[in-house]
């Protein structure tokens, strides 16, 4: 059972890495100004709606109807997931990227998406 305990030491050295400094914010993300008009996030984010499984619509579209802007910033990972089963990963990304440059308009300092180049 070498196998097994060379997984769980790779495992140990990674888990670190992957639940903290990896993916964690460097400091902490400032909040958009008060006033700050998230309503064409919300309608960009309702209209990719219109392009996923019902299943994955109605949960969304209630959170996406009375959410905050940080909190469509959150939502934005379920809209990719539910896209992701319509249209590819690719392509999901690429409307999701496209919502990302909509949510830095609004609040320039949002935790999204650098943009990529996807081929």
């Amino acid at each position: 059972m070498d196998w097994q305990r060379a997984a769980q030491t790779l495992r140990m050295r990674w888990q670190p890495l992957v639940n903290g400094r990896l993916f964690a914010p460097v400091g902490p993300v400032p909040m958009p100004a008060v006033g700050t008009d998230e309503e064409p996030v919300r309608e960009a984010m309702q209209q990719l709606l219109d392009e996923v499984p019902a299943a994955y619509a109605g949960p969304l579209g209630r959170a996406i109807a009375t959410a905050d802007l940080p909190m469509l910033c959150l939502l934005r990972k379920p809209l990719l997931e539910a896209l992701v089963v319509r249209h590819g990963e690719l392509e999901g990304l690429r409307r999701v990227m496209r919502l990302d440059l909509l949510i830095r308009q609004s609040w320039p300092d949002a935790p999204v998406s650098r943009p990529i180049e996807l081929e």
